[in-house]
């Protein structure tokens, strides 16, 4: 019988000695066989923390809270794990956001964050649109020379803008709907423009 070696067992097989003239066993021992031990494959990573794909894997480091990885090897014939080290990354990398848009739903390529977002408030006959802008994004246009120049609502039923202004400098702003564009289905989105004539869009905001 014999009984193969893995990584980290041993194997074993018999040897047996038999007459040449009568063909009867003479003697029988069990011989062994070392474990092969292990073979280390290329140490690979995995991420802990950090961007997650549309599957839910982790691929890379969270844009503004960074992340960090384990270097994880395996034997390339059991696939046993044999060493794991955690990697923490220094310093986040940011968002990766176009400066150069022309009324566009801006993100960043790395995570998807929005560079603006609006959001419809309605009491009773009030209706206005919120709106909030990505902080780096605003550093970065500001760094680029592109400062801030108006806020305009764009309404998909008058086919024009109905508003305009009403933003005071910061983050997060509102501009009203008029009464006359109140309607219910009615959609919006709020265009903000730069100095240098980029400009980001919102995304839609419909009323009830």
């Amino acid at each position: 019988n014999e009984v193969a070696a893995t990584c980290t067992d041993a194997g074993s097989y018999e040897n047996a000695v038999y007459c040449t003239v009568c063909g009867a066993e003479v003697s029988r021992t069990t011989e062994t066989v070392a474990a092969l031990g292990h073979t280390a494959g290329t140490a690979e990573k995995e991420w802990i923390t950090g961007i997650t794909d549309s599957d839910g894997n982790i691929t890379g480091p969270d844009c503004i809270e960074g992340g960090s990885y384990e270097e994880v090897t395996h034997c390339t014939v059991c696939g046993e794990e044999l060493m794991r080290s955690e990697v923490q990354i220094a310093e986040a990398p940011g968002h990766s956001f176009n400066l150069n848009p022309s009324l566009e739903d801006v993100t960043c390529s790395v995570c998807g964050e929005k560079a603006i977002e609006a959001e419809l408030y309605t009491d009773g006959s009030y209706a206005t649109v919120y709106f909030y802008l990505n902080e780096q994004y605003l550093d970065d246009m500001n760094e680029a020379g592109k400062g801030y120049d108006i806020v305009k609502l764009w309404s998909y039923t008058a086919n024009d803008y109905v508003n305009s202004g009403g933003y005071e400098w910061g983050t997060s702003g509102d501009t009203t709907i008029p009464d006359e564009n109140k309607g219910s289905g009615e959609k919006f989105r709020i265009d903000f423009f730069f100095s240098d004539g980029s400009s980001i869009s919102s995304n839609d905001v419909t009323m009830p």
